[in-house]
C-alpha cells in the first residue's frame, strides 16, 4: 500500500478519524508496535470523552515482551508534535495517560518532553501495512456508537422492561444519587458554617469540571466571611478579591488593550493592592488555572465576577438559596435561576469574552442556564434537603420540577453505555431520571469493568420484573 502521508499538512484527514480507529476494532490493528520497539494488544481503547481532557479514558493495553498491563488514558493526534502545539504538557488532565497515539512515524524519536512511561504508538505503520484499510471508508459521524457492535447485558434488559417500570427504576436511582448529594453536604455542614459550605459549593460548581479544585481553593483561601469583610459589600472589590487572591488579576496593562479595559483594570488595582500583601502568603498562583483549553464563556476571570455578584448581597447566602415560607417548589426554582442566570449582568464582562477582547454585539450571560440548572441540582437543593430547610412533604414536588442540565456529558456517556445507541432519549426526559442513570453508570459500569455478565444491575432489574411477573 502506497504511504498515506508525508506530514501534518499532507494529512488529508480528520484527527477524528484516527479516533475512530483506535475505538473500532474493526479498523484498528490488531497489533501495534511502540517507538520502544514493543508490541502493543489494544484489550480496551478505553471510553469516548466527549469533554475535556484525553480522547479516551480509561483503556487496557497489553505490552510484550513482558506481558505489562497498562490501564490509563489515551490521546490521539495526528502529529505527534500536536502534543506540544495544543499544550498538553504539564496539564494536570493528563496526569493518568498511558498512551499517545498519532498517525505519522516520519517524526520518530521527536525532540520534546513526555514521560517515558507513555507509550507512543504510530499507526502509520500497520495502517499502511493492511491493502483493506481505507479511510475513505470510517464516517465519522457514526461515532462513537457506531464500535458498539455487541450491547451490554444490561441493555436488553432495559428493552424487556415495560416503560413505566423502567422509569420508576431511573425515578429511584435519581432520587438516591440527590439524596446522597444531600447527606454529603449535611455532613460538612456539620464541620463548617452552613454560609461557607454553601459558598465552596457553588465555587466548585462555577469551575466546571476543568477548574473546579482550584475553585474549591479559593473558596477555602479566602473564605466568605472574609470576603464580605474586606469588601464592604462592594462587587467590585470582591470580584478584586476574588481575582487576586486567585492569582489571576494582570499586574499591567496590554498595549492592545482599550480605555474601558484600562479604566477597569485601575479599578480592580485600587482594591487589591490595600489587600495584597495580607493576603500575600496565602494566594494562588496563576498556573493553578486551566484556561487553554476551556471555552471563552467559561474563562475563570468571568466565572468570578458571576461569583463576586452572587456572595456580595444584604441578603445572608443561605437565606437567598433556600426556600422561604409559603413559596412553592415552582417559584423557588425560578427564584433561584433567574438570580444565577442574571449575576454579573450590566458588568464589564456582559459584553466581553477576554480581557481587553473586542466588546461583542450581545450581552452574554457570565452563566448561562444550563450551568445555573447543574448549580440548582447539585448545589443548592442537595444543600437546602441536607440541611432540612426543605419541608418532607415539598421534596418530590420539588425534584419532580429539577430543569434540565443540558449537555451533561455524564447523562450521554451512561445512556449509551446502558440503552444502547438507538434508544428513545423520552425515557429520560426528566432531570431525576437524568441523575438516575449517572446513578446507575457510577455504582455497577464504574465498577464492574471485567465482565458485564456478572453486573449486580442485571439482577437488580429482574427484581424490578418480578412484581409484574407475579
Amino acid at each position: 500500500m502506497k504511504k498515506l502521508y508525508h506530514g501534518a499538512s499532507d494529512f488529508p484527514f480528520r484527527e477524528r478519524h484516527l479516533q475512530c480507529i483506535w475505538y473500532d476494532a474493526d479498523y484498528r490493528p490488531s497489533q501495534l508496535a511502540a517507538l520502544t520497539g514493543e508490541s502493543v494488544v489494544v484489550k480496551n481503547p478505553g471510553s469516548w470523552n466527549h469533554g475535556a481532557g484525553p480522547d479516551f479514558l480509561d483503556a487496557t493495553l497489553a505490552v510484550q515482551p513482558d506481558n505489562r498491563i497498562l490501564k490509563g488514558d489515551v490521546e490521539i493526534h495526528v502529529d505527534p508534535f500536536d502534543w506540544v502545539r495544543h499544550g498538553h504538557s504539564g496539564d494536570p488532565a493528563y496526569k493518568n495517560l498511558v498512551a499517545h497515539v498519532y498517525y505519522s512515524s516520519k517524526a520518530a524519536g521527536a525532540p520534546f518532553q513526555m514521560d517515558p512511561k507513555i507509550l507512543q504508538i504510530p499507526l502509520e505503520p500497520a495502517l499502511t501495512g493492511d491493502s483493506s484499510f481505507s479511510f475513505e471508508s470510517i464516517d465519522i459521524t457514526d461515532y462513537p456508537h457506531a464500535a458498539c457492535k455487541q450491547p451490554a447485558p444490561c441493555i436488553q434488559k432495559f428493552v424487556t422492561l415495560p416503560g413505566r417500570d423502567a422509569g420508576l427504576l431511573l425515578d429511584a436511582a435519581g432520587r438516591v444519587r440527590i439524596l446522597e448529594k444531600s447527606d454529603r453536604m449535611r455532613l460538612d455542614a456539620g464541620k463548617n458554617a452552613d454560609e461557607q459550605v454553601l459558598y465552596r459549593g457553588i465555587m466548585s460548581a462555577l469551575g466546571y469540571s476543568r477548574n473546579r479544585k482550584p475553585m474549591i481553593r479559593l473558596a477555602e483561601v479566602i473564605p466568605l466571611a472574609e470576603l464580605r469583610d474586606r469588601s464592604g459589600g462592594d462587587i467590585l472589590c470582591t470580584y478584586a478579591l476574588l481575582l487576586g487572591a486567585a492569582g489571576l488579576l494582570p499586574r499591567k496593562a496590554e498595549a492592545e488593550w482599550d480605555g474601558a479595559t484600562r479604566s477597569f483594570l485601575r479599578s480592580l488595582w485600587d482594591y487589591w493592592w490595600q489587600n495584597e500583601s495580607s493576603l500575600a502568603d496565602r494566594s494562588m498562583q496563576r498556573s493553578s488555572w486551566s484556561r487553554g483549553a476551556t471555552r471563552p464563556q467559561n474563562q475563570p476571570l468571568r466565572r468570578l465576577m458571576a461569583a463576586a455578584d452572587i456572595f456580595t448581597n444584604d441578603i445572608p447566602l443561605v437565606t437567598r438559596f433556600s426556600p422561604v415560607a409559603d413559596e412553592t417548589p415552582r417559584t423557588f426554582i425560578d427564584r433561584i435561576m433567574t438570580d444565577l442566570v442574571s449575576a454579573g449582568a450590566g458588568s464589564y464582562w456582559s459584553r466581553r469574552l477576554s480581557m481587553g477582547g473586542r466588546p461583542t454585539q450581545k450581552n452574554s450571560a457570565l452563566i448561562g442556564a444550563g450551568r445555573a440548572a447543574s448549580i440548582l441540582v447539585n448545589v443548592v437543593v442537595p444543600f437546602a434537603t441536607g440541611t432540612d430547610r426543605v419541608p418532607a412533604d415539598a421534596l418530590d414536588s420539588l425534584l419532580e420540577l429539577l430543569p434540565d442540565e443540558k449537555g451533561n456529558h455524564l447523562v450521554d456517556r451512561a445512556s449509551l453505555q446502558l440503552l444502547g445507541s438507538d434508544h428513545n432519549p423520552a425515557l429520560y426526559r426528566t432531570t431525576v431520571r437524568q441523575q438516575g442513570l449517572i446513578q446507575i453508570f457510577m455504582d455497577y459500569c464504574l465498577n464492574n469493568r471485567a465482565d458485564c455478565a456478572f453486573c449486580g444491575l442485571l439482577k437488580a432489574i429482574d427484581q424490578v420484573q418480578e412484581p409484574v411477573k407475579r
